[in-house]
């Protein structure tokens, strides 16, 4: 039984993570996304944890470059164990359809 509010969308974006705990930023691979939140693959250098409160922005643009306000609240849900020194991480969304004022 699928219990997901929103609709997901598979996408393959860079996105940055800044982890609020040890106040440092993570390159990240966002691989689907929904208005509630986002499944992200971090290299698994740092500890993210269930229940870790982040920001994430992501590179709608292709630049390579994210500007530090259009992070959006979130908390990690699910980290995955690391498979060949990367993670993946479950979001949820501070506020629902964040995504739509960041794009």
């Amino acid at each position: 039984m699928e219990r997901r509010r929103y609709p997901r969308q598979q996408i393959d974006r860079a996105a940055k993570i800044f982890h609020e705990e040890t106040l440092r930023y993570a390159e990240a691979r966002a691989c689907d996304l929904s208005a509630g939140g986002a499944l992200v693959e971090v290299r698994a250098v740092r500890a993210f944890l269930p229940g870790d409160r982040v920001r994430i922005a992501f590179d709608w643009l292709g630049k390579g470059v994210i500007e530090r306000q259009a992070m959006l609240p979130a908390t990690i849900v699910r980290a995955e164990p690391e498979v060949d020194g990367r993670r993946r991480l479950a979001l949820a969304f501070e506020h629902a359809n964040a995504t739509r004022s960041a794009a």
